[in-house]
């Protein structure tokens, strides 16, 4: 009975040794997302073992210690797995955070801050600066070609002829490589000094003082009158005579133009056949076919027409004008600077301008004649320039 006993022991250790179930390793998690990390293992502490009671020698039992050895192995195994599953599902529903998210910490309600924003207040209007006025633009003053307008004090009483002083200029003076008259040419350029003109040619009465005052012949006046009307029937002579009595009467040097100072005081500033234009206008000068009151039977008295546009009349036609230049068949050898042309015997003199006996065309600003120095004439007067 003994040995019976002991054999039913151990059958029964026997059988708890096999029914226990084999739990998976928990140091070998089961496979995971790449993503996550695995989870730590939790150790599943095996059930205890309690000591199996003797069998009851009274009751003869032995098949109810197997049974209650089976029943708690199976419980302590049905534990250990429930807490593996747990583990790991817990750490599958939580993605771990990507290092790009940052975590969100929510603000505490307690903590936030009401900001009031500031009155509307209007913008600050900035202060206007003083803006000084822009200077007035300097305006050049257009270029003026008359210097000035006045007439010298002679010393046996009253005054010279009415003068105008030109500024220094340069201008082109002859006619074209077109036109037809072949003394008029070459066209040059001519720089010329500044320099004075009469505002008219000189009078009957202007010259009747000279000659009173020097005992020389007073020119005839055909019966037209003197006065104002201008002197003609003078050589060049007399001309230059009453220039160097007019010199010695002011202490100033007068003289006859030259020819290039004649033309250019004549063109007024224009580049035209007359002053006014290219045609021979009715009542600008008297000459031939002018159309004046006076045309072609006697001269007009001086500033009967109107001036030129530097307030020089009858620079065309009325009387021609005794110049200070030798007379040339052309201007090959002309001089640059507007001096007379002087050449040694000199047997003809430049008168320029035309008379009241001449055609128009005579009357142009470039048109030349030539006259031997002594002649006295009804259509030949002069006026007279001065040095500054």
């Amino acid at each position: 009975r003994r040995l019976q006993e002991s054999l039913a022991t151990q059958d029964a250790d026997q059988a708890l040794r096999t029914s226990v179930v084999e739990v998976p390793s928990l140091d070998e998690p089961e496979e995971a997302p790449e993503a996550a990390p695995a989870a730590p293992a939790t150790a599943v502490t095996p059930p205890s073992r309690e000591p199996v009671p003797e069998p009851s020698r009274a009751g003869g039992r032995p098949w109810l210690g197997v049974l209650l050895g089976l029943v708690m192995g199976l419980a302590g195994a049905a534990g250990g797995f429930y807490l593996f599953q747990s583990g790991s599902n817990a750490q599958e529903d939580e993605p771990a955070p990507t290092e790009r998210e940052a975590p969100v910490t929510e603000a505490d309600p307690a903590e936030t801050v009401q900001v009031t924003p500031p009155a509307s207040v209007p913008p600050e209007t900035p202060a206007k600066e003083s803006v000084s006025p822009a200077p007035a633009a300097v305006v050049e003053p257009e270029w003026e070609p008359v210097a000035r307008r006045f007439s010298d004090p002679l010393s046996v009483g009253g005054r010279g002829p009415r003068m105008v002083e030109l500024h220094a200029t340069e201008f082109q003076m002859g006619s074209g490589p077109g036109s037809p008259h072949f003394e008029e040419r070459p066209r040059h350029q001519v720089q010329l000094k500044a320099f004075a003109i009469a505002a008219r040619e000189v009078s009957f009465a202007e010259y009747d003082r000279f000659a009173e005052a020097t005992g020389r012949r007073k020119p005839d006046d055909m019966g037209w009158g003197r006065g104002d009307r201008p002197v003609m029937q003078v050589s060049w002579e007399d001309a230059r005579a009453y220039a160097e009595w007019l010199s010695a009467q002011t202490g100033r040097r007068y003289r006859l133009p030259t020819e290039a100072e004649w033309e250019y005081a004549a063109r007024g500033g224009k580049d035209t056949r007359y002053w006014w234009g290219n045609d021979p206008a009715s009542g600008q000068a008297n000459c031939h076919g002018c159309g004046s009151d006076w045309d072609g039977r006697r001269t007009a008295p001086v500033g009967s027409f109107a001036a030129n546009p530097f307030g020089l009349h009858e620079m065309h036609g009325n009387v021609q004008e005794w110049v200070q230049d030798c007379y040339q068949d052309n201007y090959q050898a002309a001089p640059g600077d507007g001096r007379a042309v002087e050449t040694a015997g000199c047997t003809r003199r430049v008168v320029r301008g035309g008379g009241y006996a001449s055609v128009a065309d005579s009357l142009r600003s470039t048109a030349r004649g030539q006259l031997a120095p002594d002649s006295r004439l009804d259509h030949v007067g002069f006026r007279v320039a001065r040095d500054r």
